[in-house]
């Protein structure tokens, strides 16, 4: 894979994303505005939590209602590739709390970092961001998801 001019790889794959992209997305969160955030995230399976994978999540504004997510590897968090195409909803949720990093594997952003926890009825989805974006995203999760 070859790196754009001006960007670094990151060692988990994919681009590092830019300062300024990072920026952006803190303004539309600030500003109530819809707002992609990519990030590492999982879930639980049927057969216990999946694997860390690379995602995005999709947020609406605060009123909407809406919030969804998206992984690369659908596999890892026991979709199928069909169910994959679309973005998913997060369904049935029972609330949204920030968790300390208590293990190496999931210290993406460092051991001082927060993971954003969302428990639903049939599953519970993790999410790891930079510190920068934990708590704004948090905010606007919660503020989606108890609507």
């Amino acid at each position: 894979m070859r790196a754009r001019a001006g960007s670094r790889m990151n060692p988990l794959g994919g681009l590092l994303r830019t300062r300024r992209e990072r920026r952006e997305r803190l303004a539309r969160l600030a500003a109530d505005e819809p707002v992609v955030v990519p990030c590492r995230l999982r879930r639980t399976t049927t057969r216990g939590w999946g694997p860390w994978t690379t995602g995005t999540l999709l947020l609406g504004e605060a009123a909407s209602g809406a919030a969804e997510w998206q992984v690369e590897d659908p596999a890892a968090v026991g979709l199928t590739w069909a169910k994959a195409r679309r973005p998913s909803p997060f369904v049935d949720v029972a609330g949204v709390e920030l968790r300390r990093v208590r293990f190496r594997e999931e210290a993406f952003h460092g051991m001082d970092a927060q993971i954003i926890v969302v428990t639903a009825d049939r599953s519970t989805t993790e999410v790891a961001l930079p510190p920068d974006e934990t708590d704004p995203v948090y905010d606007r999760l919660a503020a989606l998801l108890s609507a």
